[in-house]
């Protein structure tokens, strides 16, 4: 039997992940429906489990890879697979962020709990469990919230309530309440949204960046060119915004890993949003990457790993990101990939669908068909390169029965 050294708990990341796939130290536990994407990377050992979110499913396919590599470390790198990541670790003693930390991260509503304990501000909430409760809290709060599922990953479930109307359509359409039920959450008027991502070494930030959407999350819809860019260092806003994430990294009680802090601004100043521990998704970490001059997939592995490693990055200014808008159905064409790194400001561009595949309607309010990693200049700002992939990415779909 061969001996492993890490179990990636894996999902929608393959591409990401694709230099690790070779090393057969690495077994990956998946779903069905990723398998064939894993295989075709040369993953050479594989489990399969019925879902990811099953966490005793999951110990079950792991028992004999973990029994014959005592020394072994997991790594969950997306959203879903981070509590299961979590109950491997602390039901066999591994190192890494055990299962009451991950809850931390995972639970939006324990989460908002211990950021308001720890005074690390967050929008007005409350956790319910059932329908009833539901729209008895939205009405008690003036039909103007946000509701989440309390446990959810991205913007899948996430909804703007803003009248009685809305809401009664969508409490009729429940049939049974997401494991958790939702977090209710004052609607905030936000005037701009951040991200900082960054390791985590001795519960501090390290090699932290701040990036900013071009517009609110909630503003995406299909067909949004959405994106951020990367904020200044020196930028007094993202010093306050590494501040406020040490300050969550703390509440939460993470030692070592990774963050990805979603921030709003409104008048009054910054509020927490959300905090994953795994590496933001979309084209977050084209961007973080190149702002840090270094791979921060493998500097995260490395990290999960127990690799020694020198963790410090400098920090090259300009860049951002913007998503390829999709919508669903078979592709028919789609731009090449090279005339949209020929548009000046692009650096590079990942395709994620080409001709022929079947694109699948999101869960979410917004899907992408790739994204550029883009550079502004003095005479080039962000906003002019993003105008001009807006106004160049051609993506042709036809509908599938």
């Amino acid at each position: 039997m061969s001996v492993h050294d890490l179990i990636v708990v894996g999902t929608n990341k393959a591409h990401a992940l694709g230099f690790l796939w070779p090393d057969p130290a690495v077994h990956l536990i998946t779903e069905p429906w990723y398998e064939s994407d894993y295989r075709g990377l040369g993953v050479q050992s594989i489990s399969v489990v019925p879902d990811v979110r099953d966490v005793e499913a999951v110990r079950r396919a792991a028992d004999s890879v973990i029994s014959s590599s005592p020394r072994l470390r997991v790594l969950a790198p997306s959203e879903r697979s981070v509590l299961a990541a979590g109950f491997l670790r602390t039901c066999y003693g591994l190192e890494g962020t055990g299962f009451e930390t991950s809850v931390n991260f995972t639970s939006k509503p324990i989460m908002a709990r211990k950021f308001a304990e720890a005074g690390v501000p967050v929008a007005g909430n409350a956790w319910v469990t059932t329908a009833p409760a539901l729209v008895d809290e939205v009405s008690r709060r003036g039909h103007d919230v946000v509701i989440k599922p309390a446990m959810g990953t991205g913007n899948a479930g996430v909804l703007r309530i803003s009248g009685g109307e809305q809401l009664q359509t969508y409490a009729e359409s429940i049939s049974v309440p997401p494991p958790g039920g939702w977090l209710v959450q004052d609607r905030v008027a936000v005037e701009h949204e951040f991200h900082l991502d960054a390791l985590v070494v001795n519960h501090q930030l390290c090699g932290p960046v701040v990036s900013q959407y071009f517009e609110p999350c909630l503003n995406w819809t299909t067909g949004t060119f959405f994106g951020s860019f990367v904020l200044d260092e020196a930028n007094p806003t993202a010093l306050d915004i590494i501040s406020l994430g040490n300050r969550a990294v703390r509440a939460l009680g993470l030692r070592s890993g990774v963050v990805h802090l979603e921030v709003f601004q409104d008048r009054y100043g910054l509020i927490c949003n959300e905090i994953a521990c795994r590496p933001g998704g979309d084209g977050v970490t084209l961007s973080v990457s190149a702002t840090r001059g270094r791979d921060f997939w493998t500097d995260v592995i490395a990290l999960e790993r127990g690799w020694s490693s020198d963790h410090s990055s400098s920090i090259f200014p300009g860049y951002g990101w913007v998503a390829l808008p999709r919508g669903s159905g078979r592709v028919r064409s789609i731009s090449d990939r090279r005339e949209l790194e020929g548009i000046d400001g692009v650096v590079a561009v990942d395709l994620t669908v080409r001709e022929g595949d079947i694109m699948r309607r999101s869960n979410g309010g917004y899907a992408a068909a790739g994204f550029c990693l883009v550079q502004s200049r003095d005479d080039l700002p962000m906003e002019r390169i993003r105008e001009q992939i807006r106004a160049q990415f051609i993506l042709e779909a036809d509908p599938v029965a």
